[in-house]
């Protein structure tokens, strides 16, 4: 039986050498993996049958996100600022769009850190009413540098 074995490793030694040198890490590659997913199974499958224990199951909570909007509010880009005379009078307002491209602008903008998180202050407009806006008004757009508003 021994000689057999021993006839066994040496034509498969003699194989192996033969091969060029990325085939033989290919080889030692997969040989290392079906050792390691074979010992996995001998300990996750075989053992505990061996000891007569039962494996239990693991159960894993399903994470979803939050819908609650207070935890934390949608944060709108900001793009620039519009101003100037429409009809004899002096209007001015932020420009600012949310992740799906829509157009919202706020005449009272509050200044700090939350000041482009969407809030009720903040009025969705069309891009017609943009245009409108845009014929009468210069636009400024925000520097990011800037220190008094901070997106």
């Amino acid at each position: 039986m021994m000689q057999k074995i021993g006839k066994w490793l040496v034509v498969l030694s003699e194989r192996f050498s033969a091969l060029s040198k990325p085939s033989q890490r290919r080889t030692l590659l997969l040989l290392a993996a079906f050792l390691f997913a074979s010992l996995l199974w001998l300990i996750f499958l075989v053992e505990p049958r061996l000891n007569g224990t039962k494996i239990g199951v693991i159960s894993i909570p399903i994470v979803r996100q939050s819908n609650d909007k207070n935890m934390r509010q949608e944060q709108l880009i900001p793009i620039g600022k519009m101003k100037g005379e429409v009809n004899g009078e002096f209007d001015s307002f932020y420009v600012a769009i949310d992740k799906n491209a829509r157009i919202f602008i706020n005449r009272d903008i509050d200044y700090g850190p939350n000041a482009f998180a969407k809030s009720k202050k903040w009025e969705e407009i069309t891009r017609s009413k943009l245009a409108e806006y845009e014929r009468d008004l210069s636009f400024r757009p925000i520097n990011q540098k800037s220190k008094s508003l901070k997106p």
